[in-house]
């Protein structure tokens, strides 16, 4: 069963993660790692998940890193991500292209009204709408 989700795409975020709420229910894996989070404190992250993420058409299997992101975005999609699917982003026209087993994916952000996060209302330009998740249970 797709889930709908919100997803953020953060070329400054190393690693894929999961909102821990999202993340209720999943299988889990034991891990034993540390991230800095934008305001430069540590937060140690004990478990990961594997998640099918369906975006625009494109699907992919996706290792997250369970972490408390205050229910600000279920997923986020980090340079792991971005490495593994060759991505570019085009700023002017608010689009991301991925390249994936030979097959370019053009992804389009929401036209929506901007939501704020953090006081930055431009943040818009990096969600993607209409994004499904698939979770792996128990």
């Amino acid at each position: 069963m797709w889930e709908s989700a919100t997803l953020l795409l953060d070329s400054g975020a190393t690693q894929c993660f999961v909102d821990s709420a999202f993340a209720t229910g999943l299988k889990q894996q034991a891990t034993h790692t540390t991230v800095r989070l934008a305001d430069g404190s540590e937060q140690p992250l004990s478990f990961c998940t594997k998640l099918d993420i369906k975006i625009q058409g494109h699907k992919q299997s996706v290792t997250c890193y369970i972490i408390d992101m205050q229910g600000q975005f279920d997923i986020v999609l980090g340079d792991t991500w971005f490495h593994q699917n060759a991505a570019n982003f085009d700023y002017p026209t608010r689009t991301r292209t991925i390249h994936t087993r030979g097959v370019k994916h053009i992804l389009y952000t929401m036209q929506a009204e901007s939501p704020t996060v953090s006081g930055h209302p431009s943040v818009h330009s990096l969600l993607l709408n209409a994004v499904h998740v698939r979770r792996r249970l128990k």
